[in-house]
């Protein structure tokens, strides 16, 4: 059971942001109740949660949202949606991916992991800037959405 945020009074807020946060909640509807609790009428929440991500903060990862399965939540606890943003929806999601890959493998010696930096993941960054200007976006493979919503 989610703690409610009593010290907070109902409609207080003009605005919430919550970033990367909502995967780390069991409890979403209860969650998004509570912001829609503190929030004025008309206050607006920015949120952002991962897509297409590694599971990180073990073992407090506990979903992905496709931008349907947001709006759907969102809704369904009193807010509208003002705009869906899907981050990231290129060739770079590849390369984001590749190189926490990467990292992830290399972090527990700092001097492999700094020459991996160097030689590989700057490098390959900066070719998937450059691809991604060149190859098309993709809806449906992305990093994150980030959703402006007024509430109703």
């Amino acid at each position: 059971m989610m703690v409610k945020l009593f010290f907070f009074k109902e409609a207080e807020f003009d605005s919430v942001v919550t970033n990367q946060v909502l995967e780390h909640v069991f409890n979403p509807d209860e969650f998004i109740s509570e912001i829609n609790r503190v929030l004025k009428i008309n206050g607006k929440l920015l949120l952002t949660v991962p897509f297409i991500w590694d599971e990180h903060e073990q073992p407090y990862d506990f979903a992905r949202y496709s931008s349907f399965g947001l709006k759907a939540l969102l809704e369904k606890n009193g807010f509208e949606i003002l705009e869906l943003r899907k981050s990231v929806n290129d060739y770079r999601v590849l390369v984001q991916l590749f190189n926490a890959y990467i990292y992830k493998i290399t972090r527990r010696n700092i001097f492999i992991k700094n020459l991996a930096l160097i030689l590989v993941i700057a490098p390959v960054t900066i070719f998937g800037i450059l691809i991604s200007k060149i190859l098309p976006k993709n809806n449906d493979l992305y990093l994150d959405n980030i959703v402006l919503k007024p509430k109703k």
